[in-house]
């Protein structure tokens, strides 16, 4: 979703809504999982603590939420479901998103 206008990007920020198919403020787009398309999550940066990631298949290369930043363990398994990850006591946790209702903080 993009949430900024592109107004003031530079032309590597455009190309790279373009190429993502996102064309206005709060337009939203879905794309199958492709290594191209896996990099960074940032949420409520930088210092949001209540913020969240939600994906179907929560797989970034980096995750950072306010401050705090962490990369999934080496030969980690893609989750067949829903995940949801939040700050709990000063560190990332990633958890199933249950019934369509995200973790308990």
């Amino acid at each position: 979703t993009q949430v900024k206008s592109a107004n003031g990007a530079n032309d590597r920020q455009r190309d790279t809504l373009r190429s993502l198919g996102l064309r206005g403020i709060n337009k939203t787009v879905e794309r199958p999982d492709s290594p191209q398309l896996r990099g960074m999550v940032h949420a409520g940066y930088p210092d949001n603590e209540s913020a969240c990631a939600c994906a179907l298949h929560l797989t970034p290369v980096q995750l950072r939420i306010a401050h705090l930043l962490s990369r999934p363990p080496e030969g980690t398994d893609v989750q067949p479901r829903p995940e949801v990850a939040t700050i709990r006591n000063g560190r990332i946790v990633v958890e199933t998103w249950v019934n369509g209702h995200p973790p308990r903080k």
